[in-house]
């Protein structure tokens, strides 16, 4: 049987009814990348709805600079992706519990979920790592020269994401 990790991050707007999704990145413990994103305009008109100043200054400017799957298929591909990694399993890391809970909404809402068994796995305790925490600003500084993404883009989030776990799991400063 064959687990591999696949890293979470998305980026959201708080509303009555709980998160929204503006963007989701994943990224498979062999560097496969999946994202979508909402397109900027329909992002601009949610946050005109439910206000975030962080969200607008820090998120909003930077969707559009990625090319990922059409928002309208994401239902469908990210199954088809998930599944297409060809593992039995998927320990799906993430650090913020409402990656998950969108992760899970969207599944539960899809006429077609991955078959392939997710296993949810909560790593926010790498936050406070100090090898995660270098790990993750170089991460993200390398992206930056490189994608011209920046921190609370959801797929620089990710691969920081991965670079914290790998620094601190990879390197022995915690034991898994």
């Amino acid at each position: 049987m064959s687990t591999l990790p696949v890293f979470l991050d998305t980026e959201f707007v708080e509303t009555l009814d709980g998160p929204w999704f503006l963007s989701v990145a994943l990224l498979s413990g062999d560097g496969r990348e999946f994202y979508a994103e909402l397109p900027p305009g329909e992002a601009d008109a949610l946050l005109r709805l439910h206000p975030s100043e962080f969200v607008r200054r820090e998120v909003l400017p930077q969707l559009g600079r990625q090319p990922g799957a059409p928002w309208s298929e994401l239902s469908t591909r990210l199954p088809a992706w998930l599944d297409g990694l060809g593992a039995d399993e998927i320990d799906v890391v993430y650090d913020y519990n409402e990656d998950y809970l969108l992760l899970e909404q969207l599944f539960a809402a899809s006429d077609k979920p991955p078959t392939t068994r997710l296993n949810p796995t909560h790593v926010g305790y790498l936050l406070d790592e100090l090898s995660g925490k270098l790990a993750a600003a170089a991460t993200w500084h390398a992206i930056s020269s490189t994608r011209g993404l920046s921190r609370h883009h959801a797929l620089a989030d990710v691969h920081a994401l991965r670079a914290r776990f790998e620094s601190v799991h990879v390197q022995g400063a915690l034991r898994p």
